[in-house]
């Protein structure tokens, strides 16, 4: 009423309290405006210090408003034209967005210049609503879709607060069930308009991916404080119960794929108890060089367990980088032993950044990758074949070496916990199976997989990417 517009910020959930800022306030404005990389047109911005808060009190049916807002140019409507909207409804039935868009910029009279892609595409969703929406939850919309669709077999799995709708793809699961030895698992986080996750599985068929099938999983909003968060456990829950009926149909691969997401990891050892897990090799690169160069401070003494790995690296000196608490009982817990560092590490601060040089990062990653694609299979650079378990040894020694060396204790339990005690070092290392080498070394196939879908799934609801992704309707 006033000429300008207010979106929401934030709810505080256990106040009742709705609270709201200008559209133009520059103070709020999102990165990519704020940079300048929005799609033109831009509206002016202004330091407005706005705020418009509304509390309702239901038990005394009143509603309590109070705004705060400096006075400037007002809100201008850069909503498309009623000729703009008109020529997109033509070309509903016939075009997809991108070929209106491309169309429309052709064609197009100078008044219409201001019109995106995304505005466009909003248009032509509207317009075919009817066809495809069975119902106003997606959740239930996309179910009803799917059982109008032969060649799917679909399931709802629940777990607490986790709901999950997963189909199968039956022609990709009966003509590769039997023989597909590797698949790959990778999910989007949240991206769709419904805030729902997007599971899918591929099997590995000439170094590409053949999709087998996907899984929406949902996580019931907290009202009490308006988040969404699943109840532990539940994820594992709902994965467990989706790649069980891949396994009940007939899939019961050697490898499989994931990135180091603890709940997919889960869920493929419920299923397939003994099936190797491989850990995506761009992932792990990326998640040390992303450690090795984070400003947070590490607290990875807390976890390191020197006589563990002294089991696996037998000249490895108990006292040095660890805590007390944290040694054997006896001579290295109080310092009676022979350590050369039993006094260095007596009292020092376990907490810090990673000790490494910027020169040195590129150092460890490398290092880290010859060890990821050591293999009994594929001899050493002295022509020798090791087993699994001396690979392991070399490796870890290894490593360790050069960070004892240049007593970076931090980086060494660092990588010890999270990369080279056994139980770790069996997601990741290529040589965790001493018989054979798997074809996928990336979760790139499904990286690929939703790239070509990227814009869908970030944009749409549940029942829509069923719509695009495979044409239904």
């Amino acid at each position: 009423m006033g000429g300008f517009r207010f979106k929401l910020r934030r709810t505080h959930w256990d106040r009742l309290k709705f609270i709201y800022v200008c559209c133009q306030d520059n103070r709020h404005a999102v990165d990519s405006v704020a940079k300048g990389k929005q799609d033109h047109p831009r509206m002016e911005r202004f330091e407005c210090h706005s705020q418009l808060v509304f509390k309702p009190s239901l038990a005394q049916r009143t509603l309590e408003i109070t705004m705060c807002h400096r006075h400037h140019t007002s809100y201008v409507d850069l909503h498309l034209s009623s000729d703009v909207v008109a020529f997109i409804q033509e070309r509903t039935a016939s075009s997809t967005p991108a070929e209106i868009y491309r169309e429309l910029q052709v064609s197009r009279p100078a008044r219409w210049e201001d019109a995106t892609p995304s505005q466009v595409y909003y248009q032509w969703q509207l317009a075919n609503a009817s066809v495809w929406r069975r119902d106003p939850d997606p959740f239930n919309s996309a179910q009803y879709l799917l059982s109008e669709r032969p060649g799917f077999i679909t399931d709802v799995f629940i777990d607490a607060n986790v709901r999950a709708l997963a189909f199968y793809i039956s022609d990709s699961i009966n003509t590769l069930a039997r023989d597909s030895r590797e698949l790959a698992m990778d999910s989007t986080f949240g991206t769709n308009n419904g805030g729902l996750s997007l599971f899918s599985v591929l099997a590995e068929v000439h170094g590409t991916g053949a999709p087998l099938a996907y899984c929406f999983v949902e996580v019931f909003k907290d009202n009490s404080k308006g988040v969404r968060r699943a109840e532990p456990g539940s994820m594992i829950g709902v994965l467990a119960q989706f790649l069980q009926k891949l396994r009940a149909l007939g899939l019961d691969p050697a490898f499989f794929g994931t990135d180091k997401d603890l709940s997919e990891i889960s869920a493929v050892r419920q299923t397939w108890p003994h099936t190797t897990i491989q850990l995506c090799y761009w992932h792990a690169r990326r998640a040390i060089r992303t450690k090795l160069s984070a400003s947070q401070e590490t607290n990875t003494q807390n976890e390191y367990k020197p006589l563990e790995a002294q089991s696996v690296i037998p000249d490895l000196e108990i006292c040095w980088g660890s805590m007390p608490i944290r040694r054997p009982d006896g001579n290295h817990r109080y310092g009676g032993c022979a350590c050369p560092s039993r006094e260095q590490f007596t009292n020092f601060n376990a907490k810090g950044r990673m000790e490494t040089k910027s020169s040195e990062r590129e150092t460890v990653v490398n290092i880290f990758s010859n060890h990821f694609n050591a293999h009994p299979l594929i001899s050493d650079h002295n022509g020798t074949y090791r087993r699994s378990e001396q690979i392991h040894r070399d490796c870890a020694r290894e490593m360790y070496s050069w960070c004892r060396t240049r007593n970076y204790f931090r980086l060494w339990a660092y990588l010890w916990v999270n990369w080279y005690q056994p139980s770790q070092w069996a997601l990741w290392a290529r040589s965790a199976n001493e018989t054979e080498i798997p074809v996928l070394k990336t979760t790139m196939i499904l990286e690929s997989h939703w790239g070509k879908s990227n814009m869908i799934i970030c944009t749409d609801s549940i029942d829509r990417v069923l719509i695009l992704l495979f044409g239904f309707c």
